[in-house]
């Protein structure tokens, strides 16, 4: 089953040219309060196609609450099997990035009306990778720092073992090499801001 999520300023045209070229099954519209009424007349235009569609209210200039609402329908139709696309179509810049930013982390493509844009991909990650990558923002949390020994500790693995996954994230731009300020002898291993968006989504 294919999902599209998709920004919707009213005008039915762009999800309409999308559904053309996509033929996706279910829809998730992003509606602000003024964009309602037809993000709903919109569904009706599509349910005879066979299209159900779910109506999904935020505010356009608000990053971080249509990530939200994104990875919340990740969460719905995820364990499902679902492919998904996204559409920026009548939306903000402001939403239309956090779109950007939410396809990077899943997977997806992003579409201005039927036009595939081109969309950077996450960094294929084994999972004791991954889970290395988790145990550092974890450390980040907690302590402030996270410290070779300390996440050897964490994740019982060796410094050998460790050094190849972080290797690996540092390859990857997930991680850099910090140094304590007071003790330059003191290194410990923060996550970048593209390191911290991969591990919050996990």
């Amino acid at each position: 089953m294919h999902v599209h999520i998709s920004l919707t300023d009213g005008s039915p045209d762009p999800v309409v040219k999308a559904f053309r070229k996509l033929s996706f099954d279910r829809l998730y519209l992003l509606a602000g309060i003024a964009t309602e009424a037809p993000a709903v007349d919109l569904g009706r235009t599509l349910e005879p196609l066979g299209v159900s569609t779910v109506i999904r209210r935020i505010s356009g200039t608000s990053f971080g609450e249509v990530c939200d609402a994104v990875h919340s329908v990740c969460e719905t139709e995820g364990p499902h099997g679902c492919s998904f696309s996204l559409g920026i179509s009548g939306g903000t810049p402001v939403s239309a990035a956090a779109m950007y930013s939410c396809a990077y982390l899943m997977g997806a493509d992003v579409y201005d009306a039927d036009i595939l844009l081109p969309t950077p991909r996450v960094p294929e990650l084994g999972e004791e990778t991954r889970s290395v990558l988790e145990r550092i923002g974890e450390l980040e949390d907690t302590r402030g720092r996270a410290g070779i020994k300390d996440l050897s500790e964490c994740t019982g693995r060796t410094k050998q073992s460790l050094n190849y996954q972080l290797n690996i994230l540092r390859r990857e731009g997930l991680v850099q090499d910090v140094t304590d300020p007071k003790d330059r002898r003191c290194r410990s291993i923060g996550l970048t801001d593209k390191g911290r968006m991969v591990a919050g989504w996990s």
